[in-house]
């Protein structure tokens, strides 16, 4: 038999080292977390303590049975949150751009697709019709600008495109709306040029941690011969690197929240990978970090692949900070 002692708590403390002897896909999922323990005995609060199944999972993943406390399910969630390091739970503010001019969508598409986001991150967003963009970003206090895509015309008649000029202008994430689907079933989030896009991680862990999206990492490498190809993409994965170690944090992350996710490995230009990927599989949405401004005539690899996004995606893409 379980041994089982129920307790609604107000508040719930915890010790990191403590809590996180039970794997952290086993605590999101069941919503439990270790709360004391000596001796080989353990204290879990447990959203659900009637779930057998939970109880079984804690039980094997432990090594032991443990006395189960009947926790409250927000106040597990919020510390586990904690204890494993994820997005915080701040309240976000979404700014929307409307600049009316050569863009491809309407302000009423434009607001409606913003709404969508808005509530699948529980926020209102903010609306503006304003040309100085980054200073009423800055000051209205916003996480995330959403704009429309400009159209083809006006593209070609300036070297960088006007997206690419606005995330460089904005201290804030943009999103750009380019055919947009909705509900969301599958983000796209590229690993380019060697980058640790946390930023853009924690973007996707805001938009699909209810489960019901899938995320794929695309990782694109510079191209290596077949002869050196195992060699190189096991070096590179290896948990001793810093890209390896990267994407299997990644992976614990979506395992935390029980996002669905694979990883996929591309070899060559950046911008023709990404074009591959995309003509073979269908997103909602392509997340990617923001490079460096350069004011230089050099154009960096991240503003050469910011800049080819707009016009291999034909979805709203997001550059994170």
């Amino acid at each position: 038999m379980s041994k089982k002692q129920y307790l609604h708590l107000d508040s719930l403390t915890t010790r990191p080292e403590l809590a996180q002897r039970l794997p952290s896909e086993v605590a999101f999922r069941y919503h439990a977390l270790p709360i004391a323990g000596q001796e080989g005995n353990m204290t879990v609060a447990l959203a659900d303590p009637d779930d057998m199944s939970a109880y079984s999972a804690i039980c094997e993943a432990l090594g032991t049975r443990p006395y189960i406390i009947k926790g409250d399910q927000e106040a597990i969630d919020t510390l586990l949150t904690e204890v494993w390091q994820l997005p915080e739970r701040q309240p976000l503010h979404i700014l929307v751009y409307d600049h009316h001019h050569h863009t491809l969508y309407t302000p009423d598409d434009l607001w409606q697709y913003a709404t969508s986001v808005s509530e699948r991150l529980k926020v209102n967003p903010i609306q503006t019709q304003s040309r100085v963009l980054p200073e009423d970003a800055e000051q209205a206090g916003c996480d995330l600008v959403v704009m429309s895509k400009v159209k083809p015309d006006l593209a070609r008649l300036v070297i960088s495109p006007l997206e690419t000029q606005i995330t460089y202008r904005l201290s804030t994430s943009l999103l750009v709306i380019h055919h947009p689907v909705w509900p969301l079933r599958k983000i796209l989030l590229l690993t380019c040029c060697n980058e640790i896009n946390e930023p853009a991680l924690n973007w996707v862990l805001k938009l699909a941690k209810s489960g019901d999206i899938g995320v794929t990492q695309l990782l694109v490498t510079p191209h290596i011969p077949s002869s050196h190809h195992d060699g190189y993409i096991e070096a590179l994965l290896s948990p001793n690197t810093e890209m390896g170690s990267w994407l299997r944090l990644a992976n614990q992350r979506f395992a935390q929240w029980c996002i669905p996710s694979d990883i996929k490995i591309r070899q060559g230009e950046p911008a023709w990978q990404v074009e591959q990927e995309l003509d073979e599989q269908s997103y909602e949405l392509v997340v990617v970090m923001a490079g460096k401004a350069n004011n230089g005539l050099q154009r960096s690899p991240e503003d050469k692949l910011l800049s080819s996004l707009w016009r291999l995606v034909n979805c709203p893409v997001l550059v994170a900070r």
